[in-house]
């Protein structure tokens, strides 16, 4: 009886990675969109971090990194004017 319960749980937590999985993938693409429209990063950039971005572990590494690299650029931006 304890098995078909402890199956069932892991389903749910598999569902539940799955969506919030998505669910930030998702959100992921506008902000590359949104980058690449405002010339940040190139098309082919915006292309492969938005794929990754619905990789497990692989998410959570393109987002420091982008969120750096932004940081950086809206500094030099603000230095420059």
């Amino acid at each position: 009886m304890m098995s078909v319960w402890g199956i069932g749980f892991f389903f749910l937590a598999c569902f539940i990675d799955a969506i919030t999985i998505c669910i930030t993938g998702i959100n992921a693409i506008g902000v590359f969109v949104n980058l690449c429209k405002k010339k940040v990063i190139s098309p082919t950039t915006a292309v492969a971090l938005s794929i990754l971005s619905f990789v497990y572990v692989v998410d959570v590494v393109i987002s420091i990194v982008m969120f750096i690299k932004i940081k950086r650029k809206i500094k030099n931006q603000l230095i420059m004017e």
